[in-house]
């Protein structure tokens, strides 16, 4: 003998049969991140933060409000280089491929960052 009516049953059966294929409609995707805009500060000789992380798409800036110029170059064999960045200007860097990025500045070579970028 059943615990539930038969006629509950075949509406419990129906619901879960027919219900997901009519009239039922998934739940919206959830629309990617707007790209973000994150800051490392040159100052007293240091990226800060030393260590960043942002998405694809994503675009740091590099501000140099230090008392000398400043370069972002990638160490190994990367091609990312600021050039001179002067004292009160900044260089944006658009984060365009997934992996950790070690840079340092090619006048100072004891100033290191890492940009750790994550594919969204």
């Amino acid at each position: 003998m059943s615990l539930l009516p038969d006629k509950i049953l075949r509406s419990l059966a129906f619901a879960l049969l027919v219900l997901p294929v009519f009239g039922h409609t998934a739940p919206a995707a959830i629309p990617p991140a707007e790209p973000r805009t994150h800051v490392v500060v040159i100052e007293n000789m240091e990226f800060s933060p030393r260590v960043l992380t942002v998405r694809l798409g994503d675009t740091v800036e590099f501000r140099n409000i230090d008392v000398s110029p400043h370069t972002v170059t990638e160490q190994g064999p990367g091609k990312i280089d600021s050039g001179m960045i002067e004292e009160q200007k900044q260089w944006k860097l658009v984060a365009d491929r997934a992996g950790t990025l070690r840079y340092a500045c090619t006048y100072h070579p004891v100033m290191t960052g890492t940009l750790i970028v994550e594919a969204k």
